[in-house]
């Protein structure tokens, strides 16, 4: 298994980035969702208490993943049209603003449910707060879509999409 990018599948270290990312992305958003629309369920009850702290291990991931990106460039399957660029790029800069925004809400920072920073408002407490939901929101707009691009490419378009990022060679 090759730890470093080809023109055929991602390497190791792009699809353990990949997937741990997704891992930590999912239950920030499916904990959120859920305790809106059932305040207190046990899912959200888990998980929130650890919501800042999975949201800077994926701010700290998103940074790993950048400068992996920027190594492999030569390396990495070739992106598939600009709509496919767009969309990553985009997922990136959400991955970037929404634990951002986070930070900036003037709560606080608190990491494994411990506060180790008191919050302060700053000019950007207000305009973070009122983002940061939709900007959740965008970005499981996002990584639906990019789901169900993956999953088309595999199943209808069966151009090995799929494959790269689970390691197999195109078919």
């Amino acid at each position: 298994m090759a730890l470093e990018d080809s023109r055929e599948r991602y390497g190791a270290v792009s699809r353990l980035l990949h997937w741990v990312t997704a891992l930590l992305v999912t239950p920030q958003l499916v904990s959120t969702y859920m305790n809106s629309w059932q305040p207190g369920n046990a899912f959200s009850q888990v998980f929130q208490p650890w919501h800042a702290t999975i949201g800077f291990g994926i701010l700290g991931l998103l940074m790993l993943r950048v400068v992996w990106l920027l190594v492999q460039l030569s390396n990495r399957p070739p992106h598939q049209g600009k709509a496919v660029l767009i969309g990553h790029v985009s997922i990136y800069l959400l991955l970037l603003a929404t634990p951002l925004s986070g930070i900036l809400q003037g709560y606080g920072i608190r990491l494994f449910d411990r506060l180790v920073s008191k919050g302060i408002d700053t000019p950007f407490t207000d305009i973070s707060q009122a983002l940061h939901g939709p900007l959740a929101y965008i970005l499981t707009v996002l990584v639906l879509g990019h789901i169900f691009m993956v999953l088309l490419h595999h199943g209808v378009h069966q151009d090995g999409t799929l494959n790269r990022m689970v390691g197999q060679a195109k078919s």
